[in-house]
């Protein structure tokens, strides 16, 4: 049960909040250009995503770093590889096209602009930041399992290490060195 839930959050949460998000925004006729000071807002929004975009990166980067590792040979092994390329690629291209979007509002004159093309524009604005946030989150948590992962494998191995360190260590403090001589260097392997 627990597992269907996780399923479930995992693969619709982000396009329940994205519609729910939708009808709010077209009941209310939301319209970026209303805002006091929205180029200010456009340029904090170009800023964070592109920040976010280049976290999303350096995280494939790292999961490539220990590709070699078992829970990621794990995870091509149960074939969902191909679904987090996916959650990694669908954040990076919405962040892109929120600042390519951005951008554009921008450049036009909010005046001149035909007010049912300016709702539009918002509405799939506010939609592409909502989804680009909640994708990222997403990322961001399956990320975060994959790195205790990884690290819990480590520790597991630095534990088998030690653990023969520490047997070998044993083995010769139980020889008995005081009994042997000089003449016998076989005693001492």
């Amino acid at each position: 049960m627990r597992s269907k839930i996780i399923s479930f959050l995992e693969s619709r949460l982000i396009s329940i909040v994205c519609i729910i998000s939708l009808l709010i925004a077209t009941f209310y006729k939301v319209n970026i250009s209303d805002i006091i000071s929205y180029e200010t807002l456009l340029t904090n929004i170009i800023t964070v995503t592109s920040i976010f975009i280049g976290i999303l990166m350096s995280m494939l980067g790292f999961l490539l770093t220990v590709s070699g590792k078992a829970v990621v040979k794990n995870i091509k092994k149960f074939g969902v590889h191909r679904k987090i390329i996916n959650y990694f690629i669908m954040p990076t291209f919405s962040g892109v096209i929120i600042v390519i979007l951005s951008i554009c509002i921008s450049l036009f004159d909010a005046g001149k602009i035909n007010r049912n093309i300016a709702i539009v524009t918002s509405i799939l604005w506010i939609m592409l930041i909502i989804y680009f946030i909640l994708s990222f989150l997403r990322i961001i948590i399956l990320m975060y399992f994959i790195l205790i992962n990884v690290f819990e494998e480590e520790d597991h191995e630095n534990r088998i290490l030690k653990g023969n360190y520490e047997e070998d260590k044993s083995s010769l403090e139980n020889k008995n060195i005081n009994h042997s001589s000089f003449d016998k260097p076989d005693d001492f392997y």
